[in-house]
């Protein structure tokens, strides 16, 4: 079950809506209930922070004989939740949703099981890269949620999440999902589309689109259409009603320029001090190196040390050098 929203004279209107499986095995969707242009009405409040689905919509559609689920009807209808009370429970209901046990990794089907658009739309949705030719090398848990699904149910959930993506990343958005890339073989093309001539990168798209449109595997289950779909719709106005993020080019080349020429050298080892100029350091020139022990050094150096620190109104440079000789002879003498 899921919620679906059409834009009808300028209003939005819901309904609820399930997928289901045919006998010829394609999954088509069905409308269940219309709730109007407010969903709102159908959550009831009891007090503090407490509501749940009214009793009105689970009755229409237990008598329609569905499947009832009342905490996913009432995710369903979360955005229209009170904001204070959607507020005050939102750490609960998501801590929650973090406790439901996830399917076994025998389970999951392979990313070349679904549609690459679908592939490539959910790739970009969950790690923002550009480059969605590498979808099929991540682990395929991200695209099981198109299982057992129809293409309605599909492009609604999309609609949602793509409602997050900013204005200026729309166009690279539908860029990287139809993969226009292929079209242009220039690496630099690939990593900046805004510089693809416009009749070039316009063409590729118009193309794409109407392949999509006419996929016929893409839209099982979808009543035929004579013209571009509803929902492709909306990809012709992300792609032509917005631009593609200024590109930093000078800024780019300046980097580029820097990183090939830029040589890291680590710098040389410092010597070690000589085992009795360490010792005359740290006032121990008449020790043998042989009877000390670890402990009688850190005891001498600790003393030393609040002697030269800075903070004491030691000298900086002799504190460094007092440090120095502590390490060295911990090295020349307890290393072994």
């Amino acid at each position: 079950m899921y919620l679906a929203r059409l834009r009808q004279q300028g209003k939005c209107r819901y309904f609820l809506r399930e997928s289901y499986l045919t006998p010829e095995m394609t999954w088509y969707y069905r409308d269940l209930m219309d709730l109007g242009t407010s969903p709102e009405a159908y959550i009831e409040y009891y007090g503090g922070n407490s509501f749940s689905v009214s009793q009105k919509l689970l009755d229409s559609l237990e008598e329609m004989g569905c499947d009832i689920d009342g905490e996913g009807l009432e995710t369903l209808l979360w955005d229209f939740v009170d904001p204070e009370v959607r507020h005050c429970v939102e750490h609960f209901r998501t801590r929650s949703m973090k406790q439901k046990s996830r399917s076994k990794e025998d389970t999951l089907s392979p990313a070349a099981e679904f549609h690459p658009f679908d592939c490539r739309r959910i790739y970009y949705l969950k790690y923002g890269n550009k480059n969605t030719a590498a979808f099929h090398r991540i682990s395929p848990r991200p695209f099981q949620w198109l299982k057992e699904k129809s293409r309605d149910e599909i492009e609604h959930r999309f609609m949602a999440e793509e409602a997050v993506i900013r204005p200026t990343e729309l166009k690279a958005y539908i860029f990287a999902c139809l993969g226009l890339d292929r079209h242009f073989m220039s690496p630099f093309y690939q990593t900046y589309p805004a510089a693809i001539p416009q009749e070039e990168a316009d063409a590729a798209f118009l193309n794409d689109i109407c392949e999509l449109n006419q996929d016929a595997s893409f839209w099982l289950g979808m009543p035929a259409k004579a013209a571009l779909s509803p929902y492709l719709i909306r990809y012709v106005i992300m792609f032509f009603d917005h631009m593609y993020p200024r590109p930093r080019f000078a800024e780019h080349m300046f980097n580029a320029f820097m990183n090939r020429h830029r040589h890291h050298h680590r710098p040389p080892p410092r010597q070690q001090m000589p085992v009795h100029d360490a010792l005359a350091l740290l006032g121990l020139e008449a020790v043998d190196p042989s009877t000390l022990t670890r402990r009688q050094l850190s005891r001498v150096f600790r003393k030393k040390a609040q002697e030269f620190h800075p903070d004491a109104g030691g000298n900086h440079e002799a504190f460094i050098r007092l440090a120095a000789a502590y390490q060295d002879l911990k090295a020349q003498l307890f290393s072994a």
